[in-house]
């Protein structure tokens, strides 16, 4: 019995010790007032308690930066026997105590702190532990605060920054801080212009703080389109003399005349119409006795087309082979299918064409596109938008198309009567969303032999035919098609009973404690023979 009875203590000990600190479900957060602060600044962080079970002591102690922050005041849940905020060992804690138990949840403290006036800057963390009850220690999330400086920098009595140079910037202090804020300066395009020929000089001022620089700038040199252009194009005004090289230009059926080959200017008064030579002979063409243009084939001349078209981008055509013959044939404007075909049908000609889609959404399960209204061709397809998940009552849909993505939670499948197949296979489709039946077999009938020997077999259930060779089609199902949605998740089980658990905890304590103090009583009576007094 003596061996039994420290086990069995022992054994209620850590029952009920296991049953005492668990507190399922209860946790505490805490919330400041801003997340970023000036020195000076006062503010508040509230502990809110998540909690579903009566107690008597709730606990809350922050950790912090005491050389930034300073406790100086606080509050706490009215209705307690017993409630304080102050520091206790570098901790900001708030205690709160009850004559019985109590069921909290809420804000239950209310921490006043001040940024101090040297603190640095920088972000600080605010770690909490929480308890509830003597030993139970629940879950607590912290936060961050953030001590900046508003900046603040001198100005003269007319409003304008005061600025110091510092090198090839300017310079501003902060007034509160103390922190030098830096800047390139922002130059303004300048006074002055370059000169082509001249070595000039250009002032600079800087548009924040009215710094002043000057530069000098080397000529630049006059600026010219072409070897025939005669003034400058930077704007000096200087001119110089040109001399264009002309040469003689006969492409053209009524004249020939004379054009600079560098600027293509034409030279005044050369224009001038053909001078035709001798008649054309059956072996000689005509000529201007000028510029050779060929005014007139000789007359046994046969065009030989070019297989090759000759195009612009209205028509295409094909030239004669012949040196100096003009002649071209079959001149059309190019063939397309409709507006947005970009190659011609008859010469191959590319155009740029861009499509007309259509403002209206076209879509399905994959995603959603547009269609050009000129030729029908399809748009990249875009993967749908989800909306909000599905409801009892509401579809989920996509956002940009309004695709129903998922239909409503309350939906019932409306199969139908029509059946969809494969050579092995049948099933049956919801009309009104993309879900389907589970892939059944084929159930083929005996066969009907066709005039040409072979078997045509019929599914009694879909209709489905299948001709063979003779042998019966195979009954196995094919790949099953996956389902679009997916099933309903299964409800989790009942929540376990933690407030029946802390009072099982506390009759497990006390029947320990019990046992202990009788055998403690019971050893103290023992004698130096290991037996119990009278």
């Amino acid at each position: 019995m003596k061996k039994v009875i420290p086990i069995l203590l022992c054994v209620l000990l850590i029952g009920a010790l296991a049953f005492s600190v668990s507190a399922e479900g209860s946790s505490v957060a805490i919330t400041p007032s801003a997340a970023t602060l000036e020195r000076g600044d006062t503010f508040t962080i509230v502990a809110n308690l998540t909690n579903t079970d009566a107690i008597q002591i709730c606990t809350v102690a922050l950790s912090f930066d005491t050389n930034t922050f300073e406790l100086v005041g606080g509050s706490y849940l009215e209705g307690a026997a017993f409630g304080q905020v102050a520091m206790k060992n570098q901790y900001a804690t708030g205690t709160l105590m009850f004559g019985s138990a109590t069921k909290l949840s809420g804000k239950v403290f209310t921490f006043e702190f001040k940024v101090k006036d040297n603190a640095a800057l920088g972000t600080y963390t605010f770690t909490p532990t929480a308890s509830i009850g003597e030993n139970a220690q629940i879950p607590a999330t912290g936060t961050t605060i953030t001590v900046a400086c508003n900046h603040a920098y001198p100005k003269n009595s007319d409003g304008s920054f005061i600025y110091t140079q510092e090198g090839d910037k300017h310079k501003q202090v902060c007034e509160k801080c103390g922190t030098p804020k830096l800047e390139e300066h922002d130059w303004n395009d300048g006074d002055g212009q370059p000169s082509c020929d001249q070595v000039s000089t250009v002032n600079y001022t800087c548009l924040i703080c009215h710094a002043t620089k000057q530069e000098t700038i080397n000529p630049i040199g006059h600026k010219y389109d072409n070897d025939c252009d005669a003034t400058c194009n930077n704007g000096c005004g200087t001119t110089r003399e040109v001399s264009h090289n002309y040469v003689l230009v006969n492409t053209n059926s009524d004249a020939h005349w004379y054009e600079c080959s560098v600027c293509n200017e034409l030279k005044p008064g050369s224009w001038e119409k053909h001078t035709p030579g001798a008649e054309a002979t059956t072996d000689t063409p005509q000529v201007c006795t000028v510029c050779d243009y060929v005014i007139k084939q000789a007359l046994g001349h046969q065009d030989v087309w070019e297989e090759d078209w000759t195009t612009d981008s209205e028509y295409h055509w094909h030239r004669c082979q012949t040196k100096k013959c003009y002649n071209i044939t079959a001149k059309a404007k190019h063939d397309y299918d409709n507006d947005c075909d970009v190659d011609c049908n008859t010469c191959g000609y590319i155009r740029v064409a861009p499509h007309n889609y259509k403002p209206e959404w076209q879509a399905n399960a994959e995603g959603h596109w547009n269609i050009c209204a000129d030729c029908n061709e399809k748009s990249g397809v875009f993967e749908h938008i989800p909306g909000p998940e599905a409801t009892m009552d509401t579809p989920q849909t996509c956002v940009e198309c309004n695709f129903i993505i998922k239909r409503e939670l309350s939906h019932e499948h409306k199969f139908g009567d029509q059946w969809f197949s494969d050579d092995e296979s049948h099933w049956q489709s919801c009309s009104e969303c993309y879900e389907t039946t589970e892939m059944e077999p084929h159930q083929f009938d005996e066969g009907v032999e066709l005039e040409d020997g072979k078997m045509q077999y019929t599914c009694s259930v879909c209709q489905k035919q299948v001709v063979t060779d003779g042998e019966q089609p195979s009954t196995l199902p094919s790949t099953q098609i996956p389902p679009t949605e997916k099933p309903a998740e299964s409800e989790g089980g009942a929540r376990f009973p933690w407030q029946w658990a802390g009072i099982a905890a506390i009759v497990l304590l006390a029947v320990g404690v019990v046992l202990l103090v009788i055998e403690f009583i019971r050893s103290r009576k023992t004698n130096m023979h290991g037996k119990f007094s009278k």
